[in-house]
């Protein structure tokens, strides 16, 4: 028997309109973990959004953070791997955003903890993702005057959520960079709210995936997402299934398309294909 390993993104694909994960969808995936599926998570959260949402799951395997920036033990907390950006490039991204007077958040890793380093808070977006995490554990977030590289530990990431009209110029501008990844896409939740993310050009959920894959000696991999930021892994997945919510340009890269993320499609699906693959 192929031995496949499956990884599900989280926003808008595994979790319903809610950000939970079911009961039902939780008890079935917990079920096929049982049985010995190979399963796991990459997300665009960090460990301190995604952990208490996995809770739920018995996961026997790393998860994928922050697209690719991190591999960690859901159980422990732990970082287990970590992609940095260069401290010229991250001066550089530092340099671009102030061009474009965009104040990022920026996160450094020192270990297991994520210091999260901004100057200010310059759009209701901004302040409604502050809000809902700056309280977390696994992160600490810090208002400076200057934003400036750390002398210790490592720049991961940086990311902010705006309107689309603002932030597009800027997007184009940092796609420039060719030692950094720029993921652009539309916030699942909020109406008119775009997420731009920058990291290292050598992470990426397809990179994650693939680190997984060699892990656990898996043969094949199938993915599930809903957002541009899937668009890696699909594109490296062997097989790559989008929900019936997904933007068109994820559709249109599908192995196919299956139902809703508010009628446990994933979990339906995964059970589908494992038990055929028992058999």
């Amino acid at each position: 028997m192929q031995k496949t390993i499956y990884i599900s993104d989280l926003d808008g694909t595994l979790l319903n309109s809610d950000a939970e994960i079911s009961a039902k969808s939780a008890e079935i995936i917990n079920s096929l973990i049982e049985k010995g599926m190979l399963f796991s998570i990459a997300t665009a959260r960090s460990l301190s959004s995604a952990g208490r949402i996995l809770s739920c799951l018995n996961l026997q395997l790393p998860v994928v953070l922050m697209n690719g920036v991190f591999l960690a033990d859901a159980k422990s907390c732990k970082v287990i791997e970590c992609v940095p950006i260069e401290k010229e490039t991250a001066e550089k991204i530092i340099g671009i955003f102030k061009s474009f007077n965009v104040c990022p958040f920026m996160y450094c890793s020192e270990g297991d903890i994520l210091d999260v380093l901004f100057e200010k808070i310059d759009s209701p977006q901004n302040e409604e993702f502050y809000k809902k995490r700056e309280k977390r554990h696994y992160r600490r977030f810090e208002r400076v005057e200057k934003l400036k590289v750390p002398e210790t530990g490592d720049c991961v990431y940086f990311n902010i959520l705006d309107s689309y009209s603002r932030l597009k110029p800027l997007v184009d501008r940092l796609r420039e960079i060719k030692e950094i990844s720029v993921a652009f896409y539309c916030d699942t939740y909020l109406e008119d709210s775009w997420f731009l993310e920058v990291f290292s050009a050598n992470a990426s959920k397809c990179n994650g995936m693939l680190r997984l894959k060699e892990l656990t000696n898996a043969e094949k991999s199938v993915v599930y997402g809903d957002n541009l930021n899937d668009i890696s892994m699909f594109k490296c997945a062997d097989e790559a299934y989008a929900v019936s919510e997904a933007v068109t340009e994820l559709k249109e890269i599908a192995t196919a398309i299956i139902g809703s993320y508010n009628e446990d499609a994933v979990a339906l699906h995964l059970k589908s294909l494992f038990l055929q693959e028992l058999k």
